[in-house]
């Protein structure tokens, strides 16, 4: 989780030519960071999804640990898995404080990811 100058650690994912050029049309990409996801897209041929979950991490667990919190945004963009499924695993997982604060971070990922 340490984030370099300038932006978050996923805002250098874009600039690399091998990540992004790969990537099919119909392909995805789940960016961490404050920047509109049309400043990626011009790096990307696939659907570009951005949320700022570093801001999300800090504001609601107190550190900049997105794991957890992009999990939301995850769900969200694939509909692979639920928010509630989400929640149970944090539960078993963490203890009850930490399981709260990482289903919250989730959540606000989950409803703030933007395309």
């Amino acid at each position: 989780g340490i984030k370099p100058p300038g932006g978050s650690a996923d805002d250098s994912l874009y600039s690399d030519s091998n990540v992004c050029l790969q990537l099919s049309v119909a392909g995805a990409v789940l960016v961490a960071s404050k920047k509109q996801a049309s400043e990626f897209q011009q790096h990307v041929k696939g659907r570009v999804y951005v949320v700022d979950a570093y801001g999300i991490a800090e504001k609601i667990i107190g550190k900049p640990l997105v794991n957890t919190a992009m999990l939301g945004a995850f769900a969200k963009v694939t509909g692979v898995i639920t928010l509630e499924n989400l929640e149970k695993a944090f539960a078993a997982k963490f203890p009850p404080e930490v399981a709260k604060k990482n289903a919250e971070a989730a959540r606000a990922c989950f409803e703030q990811v933007r395309v």
